[in-house]
């Protein structure tokens, strides 16, 4: 369970934290994408789709299965029992729900979640699914459009070798394979999108951050300098870009990551402050209780 945990809490990776950062930046833009079938497949509505996809706990993959479905075949499914992604190499599959018309096929991945009410038909053709139980059961359908299905179909086709075969670990693997499926249709969904010149800027700021947060020396001169700007524009971009100064944002990682710590095995305020960033145990508390509202020692004996 422990090694479990490892794989299922995304929402504590920073990869997850900045799709979220980059979903909360551009989700005032209300886009929308029409295909060339002129089903809409893009609105507001997806941005809460994949807040919903990126805090998913899979608990189980039930199964994975290629099935090869007739023409004009018509089904009505009422309350979804479990979860499911459907990758479609070849034809394609039309599903009404909430009076919404989405596509399934080649380039087209639908997940279909537990609780969802839903006509489909299909137009031949074969189609990977697996279904697996998870967290929540929204009763929705979420649509994403990627540019081929080669890696998706790579990560089922793993699935279901460790589903037959039966080896050492394989509920989990198949749990972690099935999170990189989700990872790789959510990047896709970031990836519609092209990316302000300001974002341009800031943006592998953020990954620079997520990966030297413990650097003690992090400063907005040193931040600008990467980003080949100077330091009053760099701060003016980035405080547009992500409502926070750029030093406020390293702070609260750092203050997140030092939440992290104090339910961890660690014993020590000080080496605590040393691992996120901070060379005084005086700066660290400080900023803490500013967070927090408590120090540190307060806190975890808060938690204990």
């Amino acid at each position: 369970m422990v090694f479990m945990i490892l794989f299922i809490t995304f929402d504590t990776l920073f990869l997850d934290k900045s799709i979220h950062m980059f979903y909360n930046t551009i989700k005032k833009r209300k886009k929308q994408e029409v295909l060339h079938t002129g089903i809409t497949q893009c609105n507001e509505g997806d941005f809460m789709n994949n807040d919903v996809l990126s805090n998913l706990i899979i608990t189980k993959v039930c199964s994975a299965n290629r099935i090869n479905s007739a023409a004009n075949i018509i089904t009505r499914r009422r309350s979804r029992e479990r979860w499911a992604i459907a990758v479609k190499n070849t034809g394609y599959t039309e599903y009404i729900c909430k009076g919404e018309k989405i596509l399934s096929g080649p380039g087209h991945i639908v997940i279909l979640s537990e609780g969802a009410d839903y006509t489909w038909k299909s137009f031949g053709g074969e189609c990977l699914i697996i279904d697996f139980d998870a967290s929540s059961a929204p009763g929705e359908i979420f649509s994403f459009k990627v540019k081929d299905n080669t890696n998706l179909t790579n990560l089922f086709y793993k699935i279901e070798h460790e589903k037959l075969v039966s080896g050492p670990l394989c509920d989990l693997k198949n749990i972690k394979t099935l999170y990189e499926m989700i990872i790789i249709l959510l990047e896709s969904q970031k990836e519609k999108y092209s990316l302000s010149s300001k974002e341009n800027i800031v943006g592998p700021i953020i990954e620079y951050i997520a990966k030297n947060y413990n650097n003690p020396n992090l400063t907005n001169e040193m931040l600008s300098r990467i980003s080949g700007t100077s330091t009053v524009y760099f701060r003016k971009i980035f405080t547009e870009v992500y409502k926070c100064a750029p030093m406020e944002y390293v702070h609260k990682l750092r203050m997140n990551k030092a939440v992290e710590m104090l339910g961890s095995d660690y014993n020590s305020i000080s080496a605590i402050a040393e691992s996120v960033g901070y060379n005084s145990i005086y700066h660290f508390s400080k900023m803490f209780k500013r967070y927090y509202g408590v120090s540190p020692s307060n806190y975890k004996r808060q938690k204990q």
